[in-house]
């Protein structure tokens, strides 16, 4: 008897909990009940995920985690802008005005990207110093 109260306690916190605005009902009750089925365009939905499974993260550890997502962002960058450089040094002679205009366009874009990206990481690796 306790053993089910406790498994049935256990996979209600572990699922994601579906409530209706002003219903105190278990969704699965509330969505197969006839008056719910009426009412369903009035209904507000919120679904909300139980807070004694989430793990939050420290700051410092959050931080560290986006500068790494920085840094690849930032070698792919700077990856992507040499190839175009690179073939747009090659081939500015024998590609069509229009592909040789859209490699400027892209080199120029990516050229940009990686300055915001450089901006964000140093301001990340300030906020880290600050903590």
């Amino acid at each position: 008897m306790a053993g089910r109260a406790l498994a049935q306690g256990f996979n209600r916190l572990a699922k994601p909990r579906l409530t209706l605005a002003n219903s105190r009902r278990t969704p699965a009750r509330s969505f197969f009940s006839s008056t719910a089925i009426r009412a369903l365009g009035k209904l507000k939905v919120r679904i909300t995920k139980s807070s004694r499974y989430t793990l939050s993260m420290p700051k410092a550890d959050r931080v560290k985690e986006e500068i790494g997502w920085l840094k690849i962002v930032f070698a792919v960058a700077v990856a992507l802008d040499a190839s175009l450089i690179a073939w747009l040094a090659q081939n500015y002679e024998t590609a069509s005005p229009v592909m040789a205009g859209a490699g400027l366009v892209a080199a120029l874009a990516l050229a940009v990207i990686i300055v915001l990206v450089n901006r964000r990481a140093y301001r990340r690796l300030d906020e880290l110093e600050n903590l």
